[in-house]
């Protein structure tokens, strides 16, 4: 379960949120965040990256040594919320949050990837785009981020309008970045997952559309990814 520092919250009383992987104390008042991990191994990972002082997220602004950081509480909206009032959303600033992400760290062919790509993980604040929850980064496939986060869009989005989206997010990512060979077989990793997941918590099974949407994001070769993601507007 991922959270948000929304601007529903805009009074100045603090409040509570208990998700899967912590406990978040939301104080407007203070301007803070308290974040206490679940696990030392998710704190770990949640500190090694505010510790890059990423201008595209909250500001790490204490920490103890084995659960909790205090971050900067940034009033905002998540994706999910924002898409709803702009549905002409250019999703081409996700993929660059993903690739600004990525290139914090490579080492032979691996990137450090955000993995829970929740839409309600990018937080608009008015002015910029930002990311939050980074329990679960670690080095893998940059491939990784970007089919998380089209599974989501294509468990919400009728199938020509996921089309769209999904050719809006692809598009922000330079030509050649993801790597069609390795994009196909974890494609098939994650949708296991992901419906996994989705059984174990909602009870939920992909519907005929979504498994349509599922099926578009394969691609056979180059060629058939470029007249995807850039046809021929004729």
């Amino acid at each position: 379960m991922t959270h948000s520092m929304g601007k529903s919250g805009t009074g100045k009383t603090s409040k509570i949120l208990q998700t899967g992987k912590s406990t978040l104390t939301i104080d407007p008042g203070s301007g803070t965040v308290t974040k206490k991990l679940s696990e030392a191994h998710l704190f770990r990972n949640e500190l090694s990256v505010y510790q890059f002082q990423l201008d595209f997220a909250p500001e790490l602004i204490d920490h103890n040594d084995c659960d909790t950081l205090t971050l900067q509480y940034i009033p905002s909206v998540t994706l999910y919320q924002y898409i709803t009032c702009e549905p002409n959303f250019d999703f081409a600033l996700i993929a660059r949050l993903h690739k600004r992400l990525h290139d914090q760290r490579r080492e032979d062919g691996k990137a450090l990837c955000h993995i829970d790509t929740n839409p309600r993980n990018y937080l608009y604040d008015g002015n910029n785009w930002l990311m939050i929850d980074f329990a679960d980064c670690a080095m893998d496939d940059p491939e990784v981020d970007a089919i998380h986060f089209l599974l989501f869009l294509a468990s919400e989005y009728p199938e020509t309008e996921f089309r769209e989206v999904a050719r809006s997010y692809l598009r922000g990512f330079p030509d050649g970045y993801l790597r069609l060979e390795i994009w196909n077989t974890r494609l098939k990793v994650w949708i296991e997952r992901f419906d996994e997941r989705r059984r174990t918590l909602h009870r939920i099974e992909p519907t005929t559309e979504v498994r349509i949407n599922r099926l578009w994001l394969s691609f056979s070769d180059a060629d058939d990814y470029r007249t995807k993601i850039f046809p021929d507007p004729s």
